[in-house]
This record gives structure tokens, sequence and C-alpha cells, in this order.
């Protein structure tokens, strides 16, 4: 296994080690603990949170996309470090929603969503090795998540892929959370570009849209990266699905938040009202989380926390909403056109018409290009 994966350097960690070790046609899933140094993951934690996450077990798929295993009693506080990401805004505008959690892997959103009260939860799991993990081998220290959950937020654990069981599903919900399990490493050094992912294209959201209730969320996080890569993709992708669903105001039913580290977006199946607006920014000032795009909302109020050298993303979800689109996409640094079902391929952001490539030649860095551009 390459040196420089997540897995591998996790392990330089004093006395960290692997528990556990399952091969699958779906990879090699790697639990590690770190006795010594307990490991704490939260991408994208607030800077203001006064709370840290409990000790964690890391859960790795063919040694990247670390996924936390969170040590949890049973104490709801013990939780309190999972509404201090962008991923917890959902649940400042819904009350006791009915959540399904697509790609819940080792349970943290499962855990998210019953800090905040869900009074239903469907966790959906492509691979599982990683179910079996959670539910049996480490089920005392999960606190139980996928057996059954809890009289007050049952928890529903389903084997299947995701956007299959969103489309076979009869049941409409509060709120759709997509997880973050991919790395941000593998991610954003384009390791992923010609995979086919089938849950960030233009259909998917319109899928998603269908099994929502009237006023529900879909809510999908992603990583930062500069410029903005993923979060305008995405972003994209909703306005082309709202379009195609009929909606002859997209922006009414939009919003996009980031911290240092993530971004999370959020569709509603109807328009944002203002009390929806006034949530979304007392949880991003109560956090310093910045504002990218709401109905309505200024220039002026993007860039004010976790400031970049432009407002890139309130000036790019400004541009995909209006009439200059085509051109921004085709201007951009990277290609983030909208994925669709019969061009899934999100991960794809590289154009090679951007590179200065004669520059690049004269300093050698040609080949570095050309191995960057492979998957």
């Amino acid at each position: 296994m390459s040196p420089y994966k997540e897995l591998a350097q996790t392990l330089r960690i004093p006395e960290a080690r692997v528990v556990e070790q399952r091969f699958s046609p779906l990879g090699l899933v790697s639990g590690v603990e770190s006795p010594r140094i307990p490991l704490r993951h939260a991408p994208g934690l607030s800077l203001n949170a006064a709370v840290e996450p409990p000790p964690q077990l890391a859960v790795f798929i063919d040694g990247e996309g670390l996924n936390a295993l969170t040590r949890f009693d049973g104490r709801r506080d013990s939780l309190a470090h999972l509404d201090q990401v962008t991923s917890a805004l959902p649940y400042h505008l819904l009350q006791r929603p009915s959540v399904v959690v697509l790609g819940a892997g080792a349970g943290a959103d499962v855990l998210q969503a019953h800090y905040h009260g869900a009074r239903q939860i469907d966790a959906v799991e492509l691979n599982p090795q990683v179910v079996d993990l959670v539910r049996r081998r480490f089920a005392d220290y999960a606190g139980g998540i996928y057996s059954g959950g809890s009289a007050s937020a049952p928890v529903r654990v389903h084997v299947a892929e995701a956007r299959g069981f969103v489309a076979a599903s009869t049941q409409r919900y509060d709120l759709i959370q997509v997880a973050l399990l991919d790395s941000f490493s593998a991610s954003s050094a384009g390791l992923y570009a010609l995979a086919e992912n089938h849950l960030y294209t233009v259909e998917a959201v319109q899928d998603d849209l269908r099994h929502l209730q009237p006023g529900g969320l879909l809510a999908i996080t992603r990583w930062v990266t500069l410029p903005p890569r993923d979060a305008l993709k995405l972003f994209g992708a909703a306005v082309l699905a709202l379009q195609r669903s009929g909606v002859s105001d997209p922006a009414s039913q939009l919003a996009l938040v980031r911290s240092w580290k993530t971004s999370t977006l959020l569709v509603k199946n109807g328009a944002f009202g203002s009390e929806d607006i006034a949530a979304i920014k007392a949880f991003c000032v109560a956090r310093s989380f910045d504002l990218a795009f709401y109905p309505g909302m200024k220039p002026q109020e993007a860039n004010r926390y976790n400031v970049v050298a432009a407002p890139d993303l309130f000036d790019g979800a400004t541009a995909l909403l209006g009439p200059g689109r085509d051109e921004f996409l085709q201007n951009y640094k990277f290609d983030i056109a909208p994925a669709t079902d019969d061009r899934p391929h999100f991960f794809h952001f590289f154009k090679w018409r951007s590179l200065e490539l004669l520059s690049l030649k004269e300093q050698g860095g040609l080949y570095g290009v050309a191995a960057a551009a492979r998957p």
C-alpha cells in the first residue's frame, strides 16, 4: 500500500494499530485504533467549537476515506461536536425530521441525526462489512447504533446502493443527507476522475427531490477546494435539476454555506422563507461559517470569516443562476459542468486547455501534469 495513503499516515501515530481487517470485492476494510493518542475526526469543525469529539476508531476502505466510528455511551451531550459542522445546518431548519443517510459508513451522520432528535433514521450503506463492524464487532463501542438505535430515534440499516435505494423507496423524507465519505486528498488529487458516481448527477438530485416531503431538504456535504470545484459542480447540478423539474425560480430553493474545510448545499422542496434564512444566518454566525448563497443574498455578506482571496463560491453560484451560465462554465478553470447519468464522472474537473503547457515544459513539470491526469 502506498505510504502516502491515509491509512499509512495514520499508522505513524504512536501506538496506532490495525485492530480489524476484512477483504471483499468492495475493497479492503481496515479498522484502526490509537490508545495513546485517541483519534478525533470531525471534518470542518467550527473554530468556535468548545467541545471535542469522543474517542474514535478510524475505518478505511483501501487505505483511504477515513470514516469515524465514534464511541457512544448513550449520552446525547457526548455528541455535541456534531452540531459544530456544516452538515448540521438542515437540523436547524427542521423539527424532529424523518431522515435517510446515504452513505452511512461507520455511523457519524447517523449519530448526528440522533443528536438532533430525528424521529426516524434510515441508514443506507453499500458495504456489508462496514455495517458488520459497527453492528457486531464494535457494537458496544458504537452504542448499538446499528442495532435498532433507541425508542425515540429508531435506526433502520439498509445494505444497499444509495441511488437505487432512493429510487425503489415509496417513502418521502423530511431530510435526505448525503454523507461525506471520500477523502480530501484523493478527491482533490483527481484519483476518482474516471470513476462513475451516480449520487451527484442532475437526475440523482431530481430523484431525491421526488422523495422529499413538502418543505423537505436535500443536504450534500463536500470538501472545500480552492478554486472551488465540488461545491460549484453540485450547485450547477441542483440548478439544472430544479429547472428540469419545472421550478421557475431555482434560486429560491437553494442555500450554500462553508467552513474552513467543508461546504453544505441545501436544496429545498419548496422556497426558503424568511424564517429559514434567519436560521441559516444564525447558524453561520454562531460557528463562524461563511454564507455562500441564499435567496436574496448580497455580495458583502460573503467571505467574512474563513476569508479567501475572492468570494468565489458566491460569485460562481450567482453566475450559475444567471443568463451567462454557459459562458461561465466554458471559461472556468476547471470542468464544473453538471454531471449527468450519461456522464456520471463527478470528480472529473480537469481541462487540458487551461494549462500553460509551454511554461510547464520549461520548468520540467509536463510529466507531473500527465501523471496527475491519470486516475
